[in-house]
């Protein structure tokens, strides 16, 4: 069935090869009905017998002018249409001939290098190939063959690709794209080894960009992978040991994002709150710790994520909940202001319930705090709850701020008589 196909792409291959200095009409016709036949052809089975092997040998006696014309020259085209004519051939010849590659080996950076110059195009949506390229992603996806990059040494195709990725990927996407690239960048963590790290930490770069001409749809994809990276183990475990590395072993790490660790945790845990179990005891030993500053740190990032309502850190992590609670008592008064500048968000995610108690308990014990700045911070505090909404407000909170004008710090009275006036309003 497949013979009179064959016999196409064979007879077109040779054309190619033969014809001298060919012009670009001659051959995208020549290309775009090499690719409507190979699309309809099947992929090849292993040989399990004489007959099969045979029919093997045939098809790839058809299929070598094609492939030979394509490493002539047509892999370096300059013409940007014919190069994705040539990719999408170079995709339908990887997919009948799998899982073996239908190129020899000194031509497959070149293939490689051809396909990941075209995903960079993917960023013109509005060009009439947009929706080829979409379909060159979308079988490259499936087809799992940018493993082989790896496998030749190829690491900075991959680098390349996965920024193209993130640079090209549009909010006006459908869903379906940003799979196929999650896909395929998932494939290639679960591949590499000694380029595992960089290649995540491509993802995580682009998990905590905060730019002007960064799209929503760069976070969501890197979102993407690291949701899945979650669902396995390998990955999963990839993550949470760069994560525990940046707090234990920052000074001996060669990364960019090594200082930025705790943004990292913070939009991890934000996308895939079950990934982080493992980081939970080093957060508690940085609350432990002996430097003032990484207290800090570790106070403010904890403080955000306890404040994150609908996961229920406090409650799911109760070593790190009481930990966090010490800080309001620190020896050091900087720690103390920052545990209560960080009470309020926490307070007000979910005002109710055991751990909404201590919050509020932890506060009145600062109003008392034998340093003024502290005291200072923890008025200013129950004012902030107070003007968010008077009725999350114990009672009993709001006497003791009173009471705590007699320090007569002006922020202070200014913050408080503005609650005033909203109680007495309500």
């Amino acid at each position: 069935m497949d013979e009179p196909l064959l016999q196409i792409v064979s007879e077109i291959g040779t054309q190619l090869v033969h014809r001298t200095r060919p012009n670009k009409d001659f051959i995208v016709k020549s290309l775009r009905e090499a690719v409507n036949a190979l699309c309809k052809l099947e992929q090849s089975p292993q040989p399990r017998n004489a007959k099969e092997a045979q029919a093997a040998k045939k098809q790839e006696a058809a299929l070598n002018p094609l492939v030979d014309a394509l490493c002539r020259g047509l892999l370096r085209h300059p013409d940007k249409d014919v190069r994705l004519l040539v990719a999408i051939c170079v995709m339908e010849l990887f997919r009948v001939k799998a899982p073996e590659p239908p190129f020899e080996d000194k031509y497959l950076r070149e293939v490689f290098k051809l396909i990941v110059n075209s995903f960079a195009d993917l960023a013109d949506i509005a060009s009439p190939y947009f929706s080829k390229r979409v379909k060159l992603l979308d079988t490259v996806a499936q087809l799992r063959c940018c493993v082989i990059m790896l496998e030749i040494d190829c690491i900075d195709l991959v680098l390349e690709m996965f920024n193209i990725f993130f640079s090209v990927v549009s909010d006006d996407n459908h869903d379906s794209l940003i799979y196929s690239m999650s896909s395929i960048m998932l494939n290639l963590l679960n591949e590499s080894e000694d380029a595992s790290q960089q290649l995540l930490e491509v993802i995580l770069q682009n998990l905590i960009k905060a730019k002007k001409d960064t799209t929503s749809a760069a976070y969501q994809l890197a979102a993407s992978v690291i949701k899945s990276c979650a669902e396995e183990d390998e990955l999963n475990s990839l993550v949470c040991r760069f994560l525990i590395s940046c707090i234990h072993a920052r000074d001996a790490m060669v990364s960019e994002l090594k200082e930025s660790y705790h943004e990292i945790i913070f939009k991890v845990f934000q996308c895939a709150p079950q990934m982080l179990v493992a980081v939970i005891p080093s957060l508690i030993e940085e609350l432990l710790a002996d430097q003032v500053d990484v207290r800090i740190k570790a106070v403010n990032l904890v403080g955000k994520l306890f404040a994150l309502s609908e996961q229920l850190v406090a409650q799911k992590y109760h070593d790190l909940f009481v930990e966090f609670l010490e800080r309001f008592s620190d020896k050091s008064v900087d720690v103390r202001i920052s545990a209560l500048q960080c009470s309020k968000a926490i307070y007000v995610a979910k005002p109710y319930g055991a751990e909404s108690d201590k919050i509020i308990s932890a506060v009145e014990d600062r109003l008392l705090d034998f340093d003024d700045r502290v005291r200072m911070q923890a008025v200013l505090v129950a004012c902030d709850i107070s003007r968010s909404n008077l009725k999350l407000v114990p009672s009993k909170l709001i006497s003791q701020a009173t009471e705590r004008l007699r320090d007569k710090k002006a922020r202070a009275i200014e913050y408080f008589f503005l609650a005033e006036e909203q109680i007495q309003e309500s």
